[in-house]
């Protein structure tokens, strides 16, 4: 099998930038922003096409694609939290597989990261100033592949009111300046890669030096659905506060509650946060 890293970074994407943000604003046009529907069962049959929309290079499959999700009444809301995850799972399956290429695994990935960035824009950014707002520190480590789950579980959280500074693969210096200058409520990493979990103590580490004392710091993502590890030995081996799969265990335990007039609760956070 090819080799599987950097599948979710964009700019490996075979099509331009602006080609990706056009697809992306597409979708989001087409998108019912008012729907019922948002709380109804995931339609299997809006996976499959988005997962093969999202491939394409065909612009008349990708026209009955977007004109299926305006039949089914799908919200931007259903989009971002169950119908672009569902479909990258559905993409990771295929491509473990070897059912797709690396080359369209990069553009369907790219094209569903830049669907969540839209989407998220209606739903505030991490330099929102909202009184009374929570903020959340979200980082996707170094040498970790996967990008896509954590960036639906922070427009997840922003729609819940929270403030999120989302920083994927940052250095020890960044994450080191971002806690000596930012006040953060938390802090989460998405993991996926077991191997890597001495640097995600060491990321660990540096947050509670130079953070707040009391800070808690939650590791989720995949690697807390993998098996192989329990929540307590992942906390054991890497000092984080909490580890686990549980979005409503993880929000609580950092004492982030939903502020009014925020939107729907977020769904699970570690199983989006695995990308």
């Amino acid at each position: 099998m090819a080799d599987t890293r950097m599948m979710d970074r964009p700019d490996f994407a075979l099509e331009g930038s602006d080609a990706i943000q056009s697809f992306a604003a597409r979708v989001l046009n087409v998108l019912v922003a008012r729907s019922r529907r948002t709380s109804m069962p995931l339609r299997d049959d809006l996976v499959v096409a988005l997962s093969e929309g999202v491939v394409t290079q065909d612009q008349a499959l990708i026209d009955r694609t977007l004109a299926e999700f305006r039949r089914g009444c799908i919200s931007p809301v259903a989009m971002a939290d169950l119908y672009i995850p569902a479909a990258a799972r559905m993409l990771g399956t295929q491509w473990a597989c070897d059912g797709m290429s690396f080359a369209e695994v990069t553009i369907a990935t790219a094209r569903l990261q830049a669907m969540v960035r839209a989407i998220c824009t209606r739903w505030g950014n991490e330099f929102s100033t909202v009184s009374g707002r929570r903020s959340v520190l979200m980082v996707v480590p170094q040498g970790e592949d996967h990008t896509l789950g954590a960036v639906v579980a922070t427009g997840q959280m922003r729609r819940q009111g929270i403030s999120v500074c989302l920083r994927l693969r940052p250095s020890a210096g960044e994450v080191a300046e971002l806690m000596r200058t930012r006040n953060f409520d938390a802090a989460m990493i998405s993991m996926a890669n077991v191997e890597r979990l001495e640097a995600c103590a060491r990321l660990v580490g540096s947050m509670r030096k130079f953070g707040a004392p009391s800070l808690p710091v939650i590791v989720g993502g995949a690697i807390t659905l993998a098996g192989s590890l329990s929540g307590r030995d992942i906390e054991a081996q890497t000092g984080a506060s909490l580890a686990t799969a549980d979005a409503a265990e993880a929000l609580e335990f950092c004492g982030l509650t939903r502020l009014p007039g925020a939107g729907p609760a977020a769904g699970d956070l570690a199983a989006l946060m695995q990308g």
